[in-house]
């Protein structure tokens, strides 16, 4: 198997535009009554983005961890 190894900061900024994205949901759920929009699906969404996040902050400090374990700085 290949591995690929994305940078600590590549996998940081993929995180905080997530975190944006999952603002803009919690805000819709806000609003879900007047919206029409079924608030089961918006509930699921913001789930969904909530353990995106917690996959790539796994990823994050795993990548932090193999830099310190081989010396590196490049993350």
């Amino acid at each position: 198997m290949r591995c690929k190894i994305m940078t600590v900061s590549s996998l940081e900024n993929s995180t905080e535009r997530l975190k944006g994205v999952l603002a803009l949901v919690y805000l819709l759920c806000e609003i879900v009554e007047v919206s029409g929009i079924p608030e089961d699906a918006v509930r699921g969404v913001a789930d969904l983005l909530e353990t995106v996040c917690r996959d790539f902050q796994a990823d994050i400090d795993a990548a932090e961890n193999v830099n310190r374990e081989e010396g590196r700085t490049d993350g």
